[in-house]
């Protein structure tokens, strides 16, 4: 090697975490397992730690949805769409509370997981139903051409109780 040589020992690669299912006490550490810290003496965050609680919860609801596709299996498309919102309307409620406060912020209630975590605590929003719906269409009828394509379209709503940013089937 020469002086217009560099010689890398090695490169670590990780990907981040969305802070939603990210392990916020866990901090980088280096080779010698000492807690990495920045220019003003504050430990680094490890963004690729994940909260496997969090992750649990993600991965029991992706088995629930996959119950309530099992459980109307034996149905006709129609049956299957009924069933479907059926299922949605009694997991949850509108939670007005994220929809209706300025700067609430984006996370769980526009997702389909609180949909199957069977925790009637959690409720969603517009885009937690139409992802669930969306989800449980995509579970049922697969492949390239299938027999239900479901779409999740967007838009604003203008006027009404229902005014602002929304999404459907």
């Amino acid at each position: 090697a020469d002086e217009n040589t560099v010689t890398i020992p090695y490169i670590a690669v990780g990907f981040c975490v969305a802070d939603a299912y990210r392990d916020t006490t866990k901090y980088l550490v280096d080779d010698e397992d000492k807690i990495v810290k920045d220019e003003d003496g504050n430990p680094v965050p490890d963004y690729t730690a994940v909260d496997t609680a969090k992750t649990g919860v993600a991965r029991t609801a992706a088995a629930k949805a996959a119950e309530v596709v099992a459980a109307n299996q034996d149905k006709g498309t129609y049956g299957k769409l009924v069933a479907y919102r059926e299922y949605i309307t009694k997991a949850v409620d509108y939670n007005f509370d994220a929809a209706n406060t300025a700067n609430y912020p984006y996370g769980d209630p526009w997702q389909l997981i609180y949909v199957f975590d069977g925790d009637s605590t959690t409720n969603v929003v517009c885009e937690g139903y139409s992802k669930a719906f969306k989800y449980l269409c995509d579970l049922t009828w697969t492949g390239s051409d299938p027999e239900v394509a479901c779409y999740l379209p967007t838009g604003t709503m203008k006027g009404g109780t229902g005014e602002g940013a929304h999404m459907w089937n």
